[in-house]
């Protein structure tokens, strides 16, 4: 073999490994970009093992009607607390880069409020451990759900009556809290809604229902998609998938360029809508573009979206909403 030859040989060989090298990077540590926005499908499982949570990154604000100001607790205080017993818990978890102060989440205390003459609000504050760079973030979600769930277990809850509600990455936090108090009690929590729950990282082939959230992890699961193909998971993964509009793009909403969260929030939107209304009527169908076509066949079935869903339904619902509040169309 010429000196040429092995040198033509060499180079074509460096070149190969570069580009693989760069691949591999780009699938590692980064989006791709689709029309000008982020997008995440291509991006690996959670690597659980980067997980760097504490049990003290966790808040735990607690609210009843008598306590309006909240007060603070801890597993170590919460069996002794201000916390209504036999009332109905609701537990809500923000997402990543988020905190207590998200804007969602006094509107949903208000609303349950309204909604219940007694019940305890607790809000989680987990960013400290939920404000890494994502793939730590993602990580941490199963340790902060284990440390909530030893908070629960602590408060001598009826899980029967505990709801928890978690957006975007705080879906998946909610699943871990589901997957592990079954494991230390062998049973389960009553509800669990995922609000868009997170697809990137999440929706890669080998995150089975073992690490994320899953249909599984409550008595009742209840999943509203409306951010598909950008912050939010495609498939269904609840005993019950509402993808309004569509599950994507929602009305109202300027374009991904200019504000590409708009749609992902809408799901907190819609749910709080609910809590003192019927009038969201959702349809099962095979397909958005079956529903637009009234198309759905004789099997279909309505029922109530949201919070006031019947526990009995299952399946892959439709519904179509206004551009703003109220956004549940009355027909």
């Amino acid at each position: 073999m010429t000196i040429v030859k092995l040198k033509l040989m060499m180079n074509k060989s460096s070149l190969f490994c570069t580009i693989i090298l760069i691949i591999y990077c780009f699938i590692l540590t980064n989006s791709y970009v689709y029309n000008g926005v982020k997008k995440y499908g291509y991006l690996p499982g959670v690597d659980f093992i980067l997980a760097d949570a504490k049990k003290t990154d966790v808040l735990y604000h607690v609210f009843t009607k008598n306590v309006s100001e909240g007060q603070y607790l801890t597993e170590e205080t919460v069996s002794d607390s201000i916390l209504i017993a036999n009332a109905p818990t609701i537990i809500v978890i923000h997402g990543w880069m988020s905190n207590e102060t998200t804007n969602w989440y006094e509107p949903i205390k208000n609303e349950y409020f309204k909604k219940y003459f007694d019940c305890n609000i607790i809000y989680i504050d987990w960013s400290k451990a939920g404000s890494n760079e994502f793939q730590i973030s993602a990580a941490n979600s199963k340790p902060i759900g284990e440390f909530i769930a030893d908070f629960i277990i602590a408060g001598n809850f009826h899980l029967e009556s505990v709801h928890v509600i978690g957006h975007s990455l705080g879906s998946h936090v909610a699943g871990f809290i589901g997957k592990s108090i079954y494991e230390k009690t062998s049973k389960k929590l009553g509800r669990i809604t995922g609000t868009d729950p997170s697809g990137r990282m999440f929706e890669a082939s080998n995150m089975t229902s073992e690490f994320r959230l899953a249909d599984t992890d409550a008595e009742f699961v209840d999943i509203i998609h409306t951010d598909v193909g950008n912050y939010g998971f495609e498939k269904p993964i609840g005993m019950i998938d509402y993808y309004p509009n569509g599950g994507s793009s929602q009305p109202g909403c300027p374009l991904l360029q200019i504000d590409d969260k708009c749609s992902h929030k809408r799901s907190n939107l819609y749910f709080i809508e609910s809590i003192n209304s019927n009038d969201f009527i959702a349809t099962s169908c095979e397909s958005w573009e079956n529903f637009k076509e009234v198309n759905c066949g004789n099997d279909s079935k309505n029922v109530t979206f949201g919070e006031n869903v019947d526990f009995q339904a299952r399946g892959v619902y439709y519904f179509i909403t206004n551009d703003n509040p109220p956004f549940a169309q009355i027909k």
